[in-house]
This record gives structure tokens, sequence and C-alpha cells, in this order.
């Protein structure tokens, strides 16, 4: 059940990359992005006895594409870092605070990830690739700290995708509000402009 959750969500967010967003190479991108997420999410691999998605392999390997192009500062990694043990921290949490539904959990979260981004980074592409490569470290982190202590893997992996996803949807909903806000009152100053001319 949690599968078709994270496909509703990438879908619904790759409908309004495609079709609400400015047209752009970094819409064209992410949109592409998204669909290739979309198509990899269902299958997994076995590395080493541990299975993993190739959605997670393809977003890291975005990710690290993403970086690369930015030439991002030595802050915004210590960011990523930061981004990711706090991931890690809080699903470890998660697993000693049996208390909050998983609802819950992964609203604040949510909340939690888009105002840490929005309050630390001021572009839209360096959001999103700090919004990716922290939940990928973080992820690889809780991963390999469950793995090495034996804790039981008892959340179900699918909630970072969720969590990621719901984050880039707020961004991207934050961004076609923009984009619409400055188009209607571009056109509520030409409205203005004719009314001149007319009187």
């Amino acid at each position: 059940m949690q599968l078709y959750y994270t496909i509703y969500i990438a879908w619904v967010l790759w409908c309004l990359v495609t079709f609400f967003m400015k047209r752009s190479t970094l819409q064209y991108r992410y949109a592409v992005g998204l669909l290739m997420f979309i198509i990899l999410l269902p299958y997994e691999v076995i590395i080493y006895q541990f299975p993993i998605r190739l959605a997670f392999l393809f977003l890291l390997c975005f990710s690290w594409a993403l970086i690369i192009r930015l030439k991002l500062t030595w802050k915004q990694y210590g960011l990523i870092i930061m981004i990711g043990y706090l991931y890690s921290i809080y699903f470890i949490w998660r697993l000693t605070n049996p208390i909050f539904t998983d609802r819950f959990f992964i609203a604040t979260a949510v909340i939690l990830g888009f105002l840490i981004i929005s309050i630390c980074v001021r572009t839209l592409d360096q959001r999103i690739s700090l919004a990716i490569s922290g939940v990928c470290f973080g992820q690889l982190l809780y991963s390999l700290i469950c793995h090495s202590y034996h804790l039981q893997y008892t959340i179900e992996p699918l909630y970072s995708f969720q969590i990621l996803l719901t984050i880039l949807l707020l961004l991207a909903v934050q961004q076609v509000w923009k984009y619409y806000a400055e188009k209607m009152e571009q056109q509520l100053q030409v409205i203005k402009m004719k009314k001149r001319w007319h009187v």
C-alpha cells in the first residue's frame, strides 16, 4: 500500500512540474528525473545481501549530478551533512519512541525538512539538490546504522521517499504560486495601463 502512496505523490509532483511550472531547462530536467524515478520505484537490487531500490540509486546519482553542476559552497555541503544526520537521528528516534503514529511521524519530518531547507537556502535549484542529497545521505546512514547494530528495521523504507517527495511537492507548489502570482500582477498592470490610455 505504501508503494501506491509513494507513486501517487510522485505522479502528482510530476504533473505539477510538467504542466504548471515555468518552461525552462530546469523544469525539463526535473520532469524527466521524476519520470525515471516513478519507472524505477518498484524494482530492487540485492547488494551484499542488502535490498536497495533502484529509485534510491537513481536519486543518489541524480543528487551527485546536481551537486557537481551547481558547485555548492562548503557551507551548503555542511548543510547536506547536517540534514542527513538529522534525518537518521529522527528515524532512529522513531525506532525507540513508538508513541506517534506513522502519519504524524511523516508530517513532522516534512514540516521540519521544508522549514530547514526554505530558511537556509535561497534558490529553488539549490533547495531541490539539498533536499534530495540530504535525504539520500540520511537514508544511507540510517540503513548502515540499522545493519551494523542489528536494529530492527521496522520503519517502512518507502517513508523516506514519501518525505522527500512531499517536501519537493511543497517547494513546487510554492514556486508555481509565485510564478502565477507574478503573471497575474503583470496582467493587472497591463489592464491598468489600458484604462489609463482610454481615459
